[in-house]
């Protein structure tokens, strides 16, 4: 068995698990070669005048739109009858959806404030129209008619996005020079914006539209700053809104996932991770500072923080409630510490550089390293951590704790570990009676003691801090 003294510890930098690989992202589009025919595109006047930048463009006035000019493009895109010029509903579907990208969206029955967000203040009502309104339908009916032809491996020119082939072509050169000059437009809308050239797919057979009153609701709660949106609600807005963008939702559907990303609830989201996850001291063990960073947060940015954990990108659930998180913390820090030891132990920094065919083969040390390895976060590696400390000795790991002399000193060790454990119990007393002031002169001490159990029985000691009591 490999020894482990148990009168000194020879502090070392925390060897941390590595980064989960990630596939590297790939283009596979092969570039069409340069003899490649080109299918002609016939472009109407319209469509011309908006690629050469003279059609007629939403204002250039810096300062957000007044809720008059908000409310006549409402009109515009709403109107049916034919009296309201394409160029003038485009207009009005632009302005509309500038705001639903940049600006902010109000909550039902609240008046705007007097000094709007540069971006712009809209109702729901106005957003709903620049998602669902009968202007805005024909546009994503529109852009699905050519995009549903679309060669996926085929890209739009930089300046001009009806640069494309066969079918889709063919389905371009079919539409009235009105609804060329609507495609041009939603296009060249999108590269404003800043928005991917997704092609607008058609919404798979049998689905359901979007609920759009649910869409602008939870808008318009992540985009609040007042303080009169609880906390949860915000969570369950932003939740929603961070799926996948309804198919045919055209420039007002990427602006809908580019206003959640920039809310207010977003930023102060983002915010919780960094007190939690960056504040920390270069060096020392990250998840006890991790988990002190998270209890000095308030209750409520608690549970956002845990919003931003609890689920995987593809809705996976990782963990099941805020103190299962903090559990998993305290484990990994308990993996984290064992580890080390271990590895300390047999010299070696990791476990598969172990020399020994007996120590390679040896399974407990496998497990180790494997649960090492793993993804850590989740409630299903802490259940399976706890149940390999609670089924493992020393003894397994090969090693056994010796003193100064050499010999196995087991009966110290665990006398050290229940000096740990009697004095965190006074500790509790102490300070639940208004008498921990007593113990400070005395905490440097602790920690001492703490280090040398840590040192004699890392495994009993990880066991106890996971909360391992058999």
């Amino acid at each position: 068995m490999v020894a482990i003294s148990t009168s000194a510890v020879t502090a070392q930098r925390p060897i941390l698990p590595p980064p989960s690989p990630k596939a590297e992202a790939q283009d596979t589009a092969a570039a069409p070669p340069t003899s490649d025919p080109v299918d002609t595109v016939t472009l109407s006047n319209q469509a011309r005048q908006i690629l050469d930048g003279k059609a007629p463009a939403p204002p250039a006035d810096p300062s957000p739109p007044t809720q008059d000019q908000i409310a006549t493009a409402v009109a515009a895109l709403n109107d049916t009858s034919g009296k309201t010029a394409v160029g003038d509903q485009l207009n009005a579907y632009a302005l509309l959806t500038n705001i639903l990208a940049k600006g902010q969206v109000l909550l039902d029955n609240r008046l705007p404030p007097a000094t709007p967000p540069p971006g712009g203040m809209m109702s729901e009502a106005a957003a709903q129209a620049a998602l669902v309104s009968s202007f805005s339908q024909r546009l994503n009916q529109v852009l699905a008619t050519v995009d549903s032809q679309r060669d996926p491996d085929t890209k739009y020119d930089e300046t001009d996005p009806t640069t494309f082939t066969g079918k889709a072509a063919t389905a371009f050169n079919a539409l009235s020079a009105d609804d060329q000059q609507i495609y041009v437009a939603a296009k060249t809308l999108s590269k404003s914006l800043g928005a991917d050239d997704t092609p607008s797919a058609r919404p798979p057979d049998g689905s359901s539209p979007p609920d759009v009153k649910a869409i602008t609701d939870a808008l318009a709660k992540v985009d609040d700053g007042s303080g009169g949106v609880m906390g949860k609600d915000q969570i369950a807005a932003l939740n929603l809104l961070n799926g996948d963008v309804p198919a045919g939702g055209g420039p007002a559907g990427q602006a809908v996932a580019m206003n959640a990303a920039a809310s207010p609830f977003a930023a102060r989201r983002a915010q919780t991770q960094t007190l939690v996850e960056k504040y920390l001291v270069p060096g020392e063990d990250p998840y006890p500072q991790m988990l002190d960073n998270l209890n000095k947060l308030s209750p409520e940015d608690q549970a956002t923080y845990f919003s931003t954990r609890s689920k995987a990108s593809d809705g996976t659930v990782l963990f099941g409630s805020l103190d299962s998180l903090k559990d998993n913390l305290t484990t990994r820090e308990s993996m984290l510490t064992l580890y080390n030891q271990v590895t300390q132990a047999y010299g070696v920094s990791d476990l598969t550089q172990l020399k020994t065919l007996a120590q390679k083969n040896n399974p407990a040390l496998q497990k180790l390293e494997t649960l090492f390895r793993a993804d850590q976060e989740s409630d299903a590696w802490t259940a399976q951590v706890k149940d390999f400390l609670s089924h493992t000795t020393m003894a397994d790991l090969g090693l056994a704790p010796v003193g100064d002399d050499g010999d196995p000193d087991m009966a110290k060790a665990l006398e050290t570990l229940e000096a740990v454990l009697s004095d965190a119990r006074d500790f509790a007393k102490a300070i639940k009676t208004g008498k921990g002031e007593k113990w400070e002169p005395i905490t440097e001490a602790k920690k001492h003691g703490a280090k040398v159990q840590q040192a004699a029985d890392p495994l009993g000691a990880a066991k106890a801090e996971a909360g391992i009591t058999t």
